[in-house]
């Protein structure tokens, strides 16, 4: 569980001022939405969250029981918060399988302690990539390398996610799946700042929403927050997504058929 504390942020993308002058603070555990037009700053907020881009002015503080981190060191940003693109990362010349498992790997937590890691094995299954466990990440169509890359972050023990727009480039099965994974790794301890343009999906866990236009922000605490975990989610996380996805065969079958190539469900 990690907290947020955005101080008069200044970003600056060309000379332009992405980001200015934001401020807002998250408690350790949250799920925050980020709405806002294209080209409203969505996306500089986030890779600046996760350390991926430089702070001109004003701070971003992260903080856990154990850890803490400033924008003064974007690498210890980076140890406690990932972002998550549009644009698929990957080793193309390895099979789906052995990515996933190099990226768990290569963590920079060497923690696998966490409640909300995923396994290798475990992020085939809930992203429905079984099936291409032994083919090469360079013969995936569009939207399997788009479930990969989210599989490979949700493999890492990095407890604090920055996702931009998830559903992008998933068929409706995978952006169900999608759904039911950030929810119980959520209530498992780990905390989002998810910017998308379909906010309700998130609506059952979401705990607060920032707005963005111009780079300027406001947010306001969510009506419907969670602040303790349900008796489910005392389960172990990986039962709990998988009774969760069994519920809904037809969801598999749909996949599969995607996967074989027989609906154009996902983008080639």
């Amino acid at each position: 569980m990690t907290s947020v504390s955005v101080k008069n942020l200044v970003v600056t993308r060309s000379s332009y001022p992405a980001i200015a002058q934001s401020s807002f603070e998250l408690p350790q555990h949250h799920c925050a939405i980020v709405t806002g037009p294209n080209g409203s700053g969505k996306t500089t907020l986030l890779k600046s969250i996760a350390g991926s881009v430089y702070v001109e002015r004003g701070e971003i503080a992260l903080s856990r029981e154990d850890q803490s981190a400033t924008s003064h060191n974007a690498r210890e940003l980076r140890r406690m918060a990932a972002y998550v693109g549009h644009t698929p990362l990957y080793m193309r010349h390895i099979n789906v399988e052995e990515h996933l498992s190099l990226c768990a790997a290569l963590d920079v937590q060497h923690s696998r302690s966490a409640d909300y890691v995923l396994s290798p094995h475990d992020a085939l299954d809930i992203f429905h990539l079984a099936s291409r466990a032994k083919v090469r990440v360079e013969d995936l169509s569009a939207g399997q390398q788009r479930r990969l890359h989210l599989a490979s972050s949700f493999v890492r023990s990095t407890p604090l996610l920055c996702v931009d727009e998830p559903h992008a480039s998933l068929d409706d099965a995978s952006k169900e799946s999608l759904d039911v994974a950030v929810k119980h790794q959520y209530k498992a301890g780990r905390s989002f700042i998810i910017a998308t343009h379909d906010p309700s999906r998130f609506q059952e866990i979401a705990t607060h929403h920032i707005r963005i236009e111009n780079g300027c922000t406001s947010m306001e605490e969510n009506a419907l927050r969670h602040s303790e975990r349900s008796e489910e989610s005392r389960r172990t996380h990986y039962e709990i997504l998988r009774s969760a996805l069994n519920d809904n065969d037809a969801q598999d079958d749909n996949d599969v058929l995607n996967d074989n190539g027989d609906t154009a469900g996902e983008s080639q």
